[in-house]
């Protein structure tokens, strides 16, 4: 039986509940000690997705999909770090996010208020 309020509803006596509420302290040992793992996996896959990216940069491939050679360079950094299919992908965002923008700027539409995909793509920057 699990830790549900229809078991719990049909308890009927004190030692009952007692075992009830070990049940449930043992419960959140094993959520604790599971949520303590799925940091450490979190943890681990974030190291390794960075890793990836610089190792593309170093490799000579785009950053965004890790497939083909970048040919695009960002100014004033001077990074070469997109490849063209994924510039053209960017910069399309970044020319409908500047006009949805526009519109909202148009409705009073504080900047902070805007959706985010908007306040992200607005701006064009370096990956």
């Amino acid at each position: 039986a699990g830790l549900t309020e229809y078991r719990l509803s049909v308890i009927d006596t004190a030692t009952d509940v007692e075992a009830f509420k070990r049940d449930i302290t043992s419960a959140l040992q094993q959520l604790r000690a599971l949520s303590k793992k799925a940091s450490e996996q979190q943890g681990i896959l974030q190291q390794k997705e960075r890793a990836a990216a610089e190792q593309a940069m170093q490799d000579g491939t785009c950053v965004a999909c890790l497939e083909r050679p970048p040919s695009v360079v960002f100014f004033p950094c001077k990074q070469r770090c997109l490849c063209a299919g994924c510039w053209a992908e960017m910069s399309h965002n970044h020319e409908r996010a500047k006009r949805e923008m526009e519109r909202l700027r148009r409705r009073g539409v504080p900047d902070k208020a805007m959706p985010m995909w908007v306040q992200i793509d607005g701006v064009l920057k370096c990956p």
